[in-house]
This record gives C-alpha cells, structure tokens and sequence, in this order.
C-alpha cells in the first residue's frame, strides 16, 4: 500500500508529495537547484533530507 503525504520544499516553499518516504521533487528545476528538502512527518517531526550532487 502506498502512503501518500504533502510535504514542502525548503528553498521554494512549494508543495511535494512524498510517496513511502520517497522524496518527490516538486519540479523538475527544483530537482536540479536544490539540495536541501524539507520533511516534516506525520508527527510533525522535521526529518529534514540532504542530498549531495
């Protein structure tokens, strides 16, 4: 079963939606600018994600 959330980008503000803890960039020029994501949990825990280039 797939688990669907909405989370934010951290640089841009806009909306993502995170697929079981899979990390969806919310456009594609986002996915190539930015390296720090935004994951707030469904316990409102920032699980902040960073990923290198």
């Amino acid at each position: 079963m797939r688990v669907e959330k909405i989370s934010y980008c951290a640089n841009c503000a806009v909306e993502f939606r995170v697929i079981d803890d899979n990390v969806l960039y919310c456009s594609e020029e986002c996915e190539r600018e930015h390296d720090l994501f935004r994951l707030i949990d469904e316990r409102g825990e920032d699980r902040t994600l960073v990923y290198s280039k």
